[in-house]
């Protein structure tokens, strides 16, 4: 577990220590990396690698690395994001719970040992079939699986380069209304181009955002 060295801990200058004369400020402030390299002269940065005798520095790291995550739960853009890309991806994992009804319900499935309560031999692999339903739902799941996997990256990166939150949000809530209208377009099924409308405004929302993230942070 490496650890930045950005943070200072500064003392008071000319500030007198316990049976020891006093010193200038210089000779106490330091960063993370160069007290590390004190402590470490093996370049090994990890909590573990600390001798016993710097507990104050192992609280100070732990403290910092529970703050940063503390200040990441509390953006509101970070959290926004949270929550649409829960709701997009329990909408994807239901996918798999309608599929799983179609092929129960229009008793056609791909793996043998699936039509064992249907009958034994013979009588059975007439199962083995694909049905227009399951075949539908199939490929409604897969389409998510295109869609909402290169969202969580993006919208990830999207929400670390500070955007907006309401232009966050706009661009969160357009794209999980379009998954979710894309998906009863292509179940009920809707007539076009209903389906192929909302894939596209999905399909833009990503593309807004990846190009907010390289316009915020190009570095070629």
């Amino acid at each position: 577990m490496a650890f930045p060295g950005f943070l200072v801990f500064p003392v008071a200058a000319n500030q007198p220590t316990k049976g020891r004369p006093s010193a200038n400020i210089a000779d106490y402030s330091c960063t993370v990396s160069q007290l590390w390299d004190k402590v470490t002269p093996d370049g090994n940065r990890s909590i573990a690698a600390l001798p016993p005798r710097a507990p104050q520095l192992r609280s100070s790291v732990r403290s910092g690395k529970m703050a940063k995550l503390t200040h990441l739960v509390d953006n509101e853009v970070f959290r926004a994001y949270a929550t649409y890309t829960t709701i997009v991806l329990l909408k994807m994992m239901l996918m798999s719970l309608i599929t799983a009804y179609f092929r129960i319900t229009r008793k056609a499935f791909v793996n043998l040992e699936d039509t064992a309560s249907f009958g034994k031999g013979e009588s059975a692999k007439k199962y083995l079939r694909t049905d227009p339903d399951v075949e539908r739902v199939r490929r409604g799941h897969l389409n998510d699986l295109e869609n909402i996997v290169p969202f969580l990256g993006i919208g990830l990166l999207y929400a670390l380069s500070r955007p907006e939150l309401s232009t966050a949000l706009l661009h969160f809530r357009i794209f999980a209304g379009a998954r979710i209208v894309h998906t009863f377009a292509y179940l009920i099924p809707l007539p076009q181009p209903s389906r192929g409308l909302s894939w596209a405004v999905g399909y833009a929302v990503t593309i807004s955002m990846a190009y907010k993230v390289l316009k915020t942070v190009l570095y070629l």
